[in-house]
Order: structure tokens, then sequence, then C-alpha cells
């Protein structure tokens, strides 16, 4: 909810001639597109390691936190804060 709530006033810092039409539309796509690659891997995960197991899904959940802060580092290295800190 909370990031529903603040998207608009995020993606107004990105859109360099205020126009805010064209950031909201390039996020929503973006964020179908990781959405429904997140899922797909999710479910190819599922098949690879039996999910009725404690035991199996430890390491798994370990190593997808790895990749998931390794991914948000990284992104936040490219994001330009020129535009966010105006």
């Amino acid at each position: 909810m909370l990031g529903s709530a603040t998207r608009a006033s995020i993606n107004v810092r990105f859109a360099k001639s205020k126009n805010i039409a064209d950031i909201q539309g390039k996020s929503v796509s973006q964020f179908t597109a990781s959405m429904l690659t997140g899922v797909g891997i999710g479910l190819g995960i599922t098949k690879m390691i039996d999910i009725t197991s404690f035991y199996h899904m430890i390491p798994t959940f370990l190593a997808l936190s790895v990749v998931q802060a390794y991914t948000t580092h990284v992104t936040c290295r490219i994001v330009d804060d020129l535009y966010l800190n105006n």
C-alpha cells in the first residue's frame, strides 16, 4: 500500500520535463515485466526443490535473499541521484 501511495511522487522526481505520464507508463511496464519474470523463476525453483521439506527451503531462501540484496545494491548504485536530490 505504501508503494502505491508514494509511487507518483517518486516518479515525478525522475521526470525531466514534469512528464509524469511517460515515467508512470514505463514504471508500470517495468513492474509488470519484473513480476512476471519473478513468478516464472519462482515456478522453476519450486519444480527443482522439494517444497514440502523445511530443510530444502532454508538454503533456497538464503540464496535468494543474497541475490535480492545484491541486485538492490546494484540498482541503488545505478540510479542517478541528481534527480533525487533536486
